[in-house]
């Protein structure tokens, strides 16, 4: 009940401030549940829980890095107001007394083609790694800002940034920049790509189809949500949202239309999901890995989770990569 979790996050507020020794320890429970409630639709609960974030961020003087794109992209939807600065001051103060606990580039996104994989950076970096070759690098492109999303084709590398822009390069040619545009306005968040079609998500929870070949848009959709991560293949788009939903567009001759929308467990935004005939792969800011069988609804067939957040995923045959906050990229293969 929203009453219940209004006065629950002025207590853990008042608690942090009063005996933070006793809070400590549950830090790591108290804050994905508060940012899950980092929703201007309930605004009591939202005040509270943003004045608990910045009260705990001001007593710890440390800082786990991949989360400061989901707090500080969720707080910024907030009105202003004392509590919403309490907790942007709490973050500035921890960068202050650690700098190091922000990293400079942990690896946000992932992309593979064969045995080759891309994996996009808040750094502003995309590093391309052979794992034929004991996952050795073999190129790197350095972008204006940070890279939040990548499309890896046989033709193509495609990037989203976070000052709006979706770049397409040549891998054939060594990397070489091919076009680049902005069709949103706020950060490019997701991509799908294949020969004809460059499809995009945005934080302005737009979904933006580009037409490769005619250098232009074709069509703009406006959503509820923000889409996180998509996967496109053949006739079907799936998505994962900033609210934990898995969404299915049904591909038509003039673009895209949305047809339903899931809950497929996940209780934070769905950051990377993969999707091919038979299965559906899911991972999230709530640490976990899922995999579907994508029916309607998609039913779990299997959930692991990771010591940290899970920033992005990428599945050929039997083999799943998956970016961490850890500032890792781990690869695993899947046994029948």
């Amino acid at each position: 009940m929203p009453e219940v979790r209004q006065s629950s996050f002025a207590l853990l507020g008042d608690l942090t401030k009063a005996c933070f020794v006793h809070v400590k320890p549950c830090i790591a429970e108290f804050m994905p549940i508060l940012g899950t409630n980092l929703n201007p639709e309930f605004i009591s609960v939202c005040n509270n829980a943003t004045w608990a974030i910045g009260e705990i961020c001001m007593q710890m003087g440390v800082f786990l890095g991949s989360q400061v794109w989901f707090r500080c992209t969720s707080l910024r939807n907030i009105r202003d107001n004392e509590e919403k600065d309490s907790a942007f001051r709490g973050i500035c103060v921890m960068i202050g007394v650690n700098p190091g606990g922000v990293v400079q580039g942990w690896v946000w996104c992932l992309a593979a083609r064969d045995s080759r994989v891309c994996s996009g950076s808040w750094d502003s970096t995309v590093k391309l790694w052979d794992l034929a070759a004991e996952g050795q690098q073999f190129g790197e492109i350095r972008e204006k800002a940070a890279v939040l999303c990548l499309s890896y084709r046989p033709d193509v590398l495609v990037t989203g940034t976070y000052d709006k822009t979706v770049t397409v390069y040549d891998p054939r040619a060594g990397q070489a920049q091919v076009s680049s545009y902005k069709p949103h306005a706020s950060a490019v968040l997701s991509l799908a790509a294949d020969e004809r079609l460059i499809v995009s998500g945005s934080e302005d929870r737009t979904l933006v189809v580009f037409d490769r070949r005619a250098g232009a848009v074709l069509q703009r959709l406006q959503l509820d949500n923000y889409l996180l991560s998509m996967s496109y293949r053949g006739s079907q788009l799936w998505a994962g949202d900033n609210q934990g939903r898995v969404y299915l567009f049904g591909s038509g001759g003039s673009g895209f239309q949305p047809a339903r929308y899931f809950d497929v467990g996940h209780r934070l935004q769905i950051t990377g999901l993969w999707h091919s005939v038979g299965s559906l792969y899911t991972t999230s800011t709530d640490r976990t890995l899922r995999i579907h069988v994508p029916t309607d609804p998609p039913r779990t067939i299997c959930s692991w989770t990771h010591d940290d957040v899970l920033n992005g995923i990428s599945v050929d045959g039997d083999v799943v990569a998956a970016a961490s906050g850890g500032l890792s990229v781990e690869v695993w293969r899947l046994r029948t």
